[in-house]
């Protein structure tokens, strides 16, 4: 996430893309990964930005959507710093990813 992805209409696609992954399968993983840079999204953002970008019927369902990614604790990705300093965060965001998953497999075939 950088400072223009609020204004990038394809970002907020793969924002709300995935949301409704996340929404359809809670046991999902999303990791934010923010540049230094990145500004939140203002009160003014959610009632006239995604106003003009969704169909007002849907507009509380997106509103939400984008409201909860937000509140997904993610990774800053300080790009100005030193190796040691990317590195360390690179790690941190690698560590959030689930080594394994028992999503859809009975009992028995998750220990295996």
């Amino acid at each position: 996430l950088s400072e223009d992805t609020l204004m990038k209409t394809d970002q907020l696609l793969v924002i709300l893309d995935a949301m409704l992954a996340l929404e359809a399968d809670p046991v999902s993983t999303i990791i934010p990964v923010t540049m230094p840079n990145m500004m939140l999204p203002s009160n003014d953002f959610y009632s006239t930005t995604l106003a003009k970008l969704c169909d007002p019927a849907d507009l509380d369902h997106v509103q939400g959507l984008v409201c909860d990614f937000f509140k997904i604790s993610g990774v800053i990705f300080p790009s100005f710093s030193p190796d040691w300093a990317l590195d360390a965060q690179v790690r941190e965001a690698i560590g959030r990813v689930p080594s394994k998953t028992t999503v859809g497999k009975k009992p028995a075939d998750a220990m295996a």
